[in-house]
């Protein structure tokens, strides 16, 4: 079944407002609808695209805390960073872009399943919205570490990762990585499938990320900042869609390169003529265009903060 993402317009203009009217007609097909007014309730199903032309902030908000997939253009007169704040990642400036390329309406088929074990809202959120625009479906509903034991036990298809961040107090995470190992080792055929990404907020107190190198070592090969799990994502999943031909040797690299490669560079490393190069380069075929603003939104908090990864061998 097709699905679209909730299309939401912050102070459009009446020319905006009819450019992505037009967008919709292009690309959606006939199947969206406009509303003059916040929904009261979410929508059955996403096989329609909802589009608000006239919303605020905290009806971003309410769409996100649906779980819904959401995109955000931003007029000229609007600044677009508050909607990054509130957790959006597909965020579209019309300030800064020839206004006839525009990325497509339709969101990629979902082709495998990416579980998340993190107790920050935030990092959920954003990490939820990531993984729908990258096609991919988020489970996040686990409380107890027996419940992600027991799935992994019987699931058919293994996730193409695990997301497992130490500061989780709901998931006991080395009690986890244990029974991991134990259900490997019981389904061999899955082993070569595993994918775990391992990530720590370090200016957090918890766990202690060397004292857990011989846990962690067998699956992960280096432990990422939050903010940097997310660019490794929006790299592997979204960047290195094929979409989007390669800048200058920025090359973005796949989920086990960045999560395995031995020649490790920073997820985020993409330089500005990379982002830039988006914006002109065959975006109207590109999902990537509409996370230029978060990516470098990402790239300057971990340039503020002095965070990287921790390589664990």
């Amino acid at each position: 079944m097709r699905e679209f993402p909730v299309a939401v317009g912050h102070r459009l203009s009446e020319a905006e407002e009819l450019l992505l009217r037009y967008w919709l007609e292009s690309y959606a097909e006939g199947r969206w609808r406009s509303d003059s007014q916040m929904p009261s309730s979410p929508p059955a199903d996403l096989s329609t695209l909802r589009f608000l032309p006239r919303a605020d902030i905290r009806s971003v908000e309410e769409i996100l805390s649906w779980f819904l997939p959401v995109v955000v253009f931003a007029g000229k007169a609007s600044d677009p960073m508050p909607f990054i704040s509130a957790g959006a990642v597909a965020v579209i400036s019309l300030d800064d872009r020839n206004p006839l390329i525009l990325p497509p309406a339709e969101l990629p088929p979902r082709s495998s399943v990416a579980f998340v074990i993190s107790d920050d809202p935030m990092f959920r959120l954003r990490m939820r919205q990531i993984l729908r625009f990258a096609g991919r479906e988020p489970r996040m509903d686990f409380s107890a570490t027996e419940d992600i034991a027991q799935v992994l036990t019987h699931i058919q298809e293994w996730p193409e990762i695990i997301v497992v961040d130490l500061d989780s107090s709901r998931v006991d995470v080395v009690e986890f990585i244990y029974r991991t190992e134990k259900i490997l080792r019981e389904r061999p055929a899955m082993r070569t499938r595993n994918q775990m990404m391992i990530v720590k907020d370090f200016a957090k107190p918890g766990l202690d990320p060397v004292k857990l190198r011989p846990v962690l070592s067998p699956h992960a090969k280096r432990i990422f900042h939050p903010l940097e799990a997310m660019l490794a994502i929006l790299e592997s999943m979204v960047f290195y869609s094929g979409e989007v031909e390669p800048l200058a040797d920025e090359h973005p690299r796949s989920l086990r390169e960045m999560l395995y490669g031995d020649d490790f560079a920073p997820p985020g490393r993409l330089s500005e003529s990379f982002l830039a190069g988006l914006k002109s380069r065959g975006t109207a075929l590109s999902r990537s265009s509409q996370f230029i603003l978060f990516a470098q939104h990402l790239k300057d908090r971990l340039i503020e903060t002095g965070s990287g990864s921790l390589a664990m061998k």
